[in-house]
């Protein structure tokens, strides 16, 4: 009889605690959102930037005509486990609404989202940007122009511009508030919950992946397949607090291109993006 795996059962327990806990935080102390004065703030941003390295970009320079962000929609055979947002087998589609993505997919697992930002196109400021919370704006505007800042394999360049993203996050946030100032607070505990999630993202995957293996190798049927791919994605999904939708294997590909998948390329990236980030 096939046994689920155990493996990331804990991973998803320590999510889940740490979810809680923001919460906890967020219901004492709200996170300070974007300011009033966001453009000043955004020139602050990028004259940050310039100090570690960072050529100017084409990003942020106007405001996104519609309300809300940009439309993604990809969909992937539920047969198939994508590495990232990558994999040839997701299929980017335009479309002009959430159902129109649902409805051209088929039974195939579908992932959809408006997305607050996209980089290397000369990103607009979008009103889910302005009208969030300070850290995912310090995040996005560092993380996009990061972007233009390489020409990697995204395979490589989203986790490295994650890495660099969140040690730019807290070097900036010291510099401006200070230590302990309320906004420093929040912007460092975006920064490690968020590195944090990247790892549960890993072991996540890896227990999905071991899942295909076995079907594979004809060690389980379809149907257990399925089923159990079902269970370890309710689990996961609150704890990876997912918000955009059922969680399946499109939208998990699509995180893992910002997870550093080994030991020794995040141990790199670290050691360099500590030393680009201290100057």
């Amino acid at each position: 009889m096939y046994k689920r795996p155990l493996v990331v059962w804990p991973v998803l327990l320590s999510a889940a605690l740490i979810g809680a806990c923001a919460q906890l935080q967020e219901w004492i102390i709200p996170a300070p959102r974007v300011p009033a004065e966001w453009n000043a703030f955004l020139g602050e941003v990028r004259a940050f930037e310039r100090r570690i390295g960072f050529n100017e970009t084409a990003n942020f320079t106007d405001v996104f005509a519609e309300r809300g962000g940009y439309r993604s929609c990809g969909q992937a055979p539920k047969w198939t486990l994508p590495y990232s947002y990558q994999g040839p087998a997701i299929r980017w589609v335009r479309v002009a609404s959430e159902r129109e993505c649902r409805e051209t997919a088929g039974d195939d697992d579908v992932f959809y989202a408006e997305l607050e930002a996209a980089g290397e196109i000369g990103a607009s400021v979008t009103s889910m940007m302005l009208e969030g919370k300070l850290g995912r704006f310090l995040y996005l505007v560092i993380h996009e122009d990061c972007h233009d800042q390489f020409d990697l394999p995204f395979g490589l360049e989203e986790a490295l511009c994650e890495l660099i993203t969140y040690k730019a996050m807290v070097a900036l946030s010291v510099e401006k508030y200070g230590a302990k100032a309320r906004e420093d607070r929040a912007i460092r505990h975006y920064a490690e919950a968020q590195s944090w999630l990247t790892h549960a993202t890993i072991d996540v995957y890896s227990a999905v992946e071991a899942l295909y293996a076995r079907y594979a190798h004809k060690e389980i049927s379809a149907a257990v397949l399925m089923r159990e791919r079902e269970r370890i994605y309710r689990d996961a999904e609150r704890a990876l607090d997912w918000k955009r939708g059922p969680p399946n294997n499109v939208g998990l590909a699509s995180n893992m291109a910002y997870s550093p998948t080994t030991r020794f390329w995040k141990a790199c990236m670290t050691r360099w993006v500590a030393t680009l980030c201290a100057r």
